[in-house]
């Protein structure tokens, strides 16, 4: 999470290229630690050491779907009550965003900053939330 601040933070007032780069890096790497604590807690409460032994089909295109990984971490009805704002920005990640031409993507500074603060909140929680 502190790469993907940094990130955000480094485009601060700025417009170019690079600073969009930077903005669409931050996110990106924001949603892979959610996706990240999500797999770790789906072990921890599913009692497996790997995602693929609780269910096979996550660790295809469905181990990027937040969502099915949430409610496979059966933390679905906690998340979407405490953080129903936060989870909204967060649930709309892809994996495949990196993929798309950065001239298509309008990330903002300020859009790039509510979801990193968004999945530093949802992990912060999750860190006591899920026991080990």
């Amino acid at each position: 999470m502190k790469d993907a601040f940094g990130l955000a933070s480094v485009a601060t007032g700025k417009h170019g290229p690079a600073d969009t780069a930077r903005w669409l890096g931050a996110r990106y790497l924001a949603g892979i630690a959610v996706e990240c604590y999500l797999k770790w807690a789906v072990c921890q409460t599913n009692g497996c050491d790997y995602v693929d032994e609780f269910d096979a089909d996550l660790v295809g295109g469905q181990g990027h779907n937040l969502s099915r990984l949430l409610e496979s971490a059966r933390l679905g009805y906690r998340v979407r009550g405490r953080f129903a704002e936060d989870w909204r920005l967060i649930e709309g990640w892809s994996i495949h965003e990196r993929y798309e031409p950065r001239s298509t993507n309008t990330v903002k500074l300020r859009e790039a900053e509510r979801f990193v603060s968004a999945c530093g909140r949802l992990i912060n929680w999750m860190e006591s939330a899920v026991v080990g």
